[in-house]
């Protein structure tokens, strides 16, 4: 079975969150075992087993060939809580953009899906390097790109509807002239 994992990436790293799990909105596996990671420079490899029951296991593996170069000997792996791995790949070509995790050659992976939260940080970075020719990296439409705002632009002092309306007064009076009435004793 192949495992739902999540990616995002920088200017300098790949970031690639698996869980194994059936898919993504349920809590991964606890206990695994026999765990296998080849990471190469240009693939990358895991499999492992998941103790479901005592006499219950599955097997996860996911494996596909990365867009670009990695360094492989500067992998970073971390396990987080609710059986969650996480892998950090640093790029050969540094700083630039990946059109996609997997190689255009092959198939991309069908449990793979893009961290829109974490892209979200990093998305203005990415859609401002203009030092290679992808224009089209994943996500780049996902998120929309402020425009800048223009220093000189002195609009906003002149309001086009005016100051606004003025309170009337009348309740006021009002309130005035009764107290006026009224005598203390």
């Amino acid at each position: 079975m192949t495992p739902p994992f999540t990616w995002y990436q920088t200017l300098t790293s790949v970031f690639v969150e698996i869980k194994f799990a059936y898919r993504h909105d349920v809590s991964g596996c606890a206990t695994l075992f026999n765990e296998v990671v080849e990471i190469t420079d240009d693939k990358f490899y895991m499999s492992a087993f998941c103790a479901e029951t005592h006499d219950n296991n599955v097997f996860f593996e996911l494996e596909f060939p990365f867009w670009a170069k990695i360094k492989s000997e500067s992998v970073k792996k971390e396990k987080v809580p609710v059986g969650k791995t996480v892998f950090t790949l640093p790029k050969v070509d540094s700083p630039a953009r990946w059109r996609h995790i997997y190689h255009e050659e092959s198939k991309r992976p069908p449990t793979g899906k893009l961290n829109l939260t974490k892209l979200a940080e990093f998305h203005t970075t990415l859609f401002d390097f203009e030092d290679d020719e992808i224009e089209d990296f994943e996500g780049w439409d996902l998120i929309e790109v402020q425009a800048e705002k223009d220093r000189d632009d002195m609009t906003w002092l002149f309001p086009t509807k005016g100051p606004g309306k003025f309170k009337k007064g009348s309740k006021k009076s009002k309130k005035n002239k009764l107290k006026k009435g009224v005598k203390k004793v």
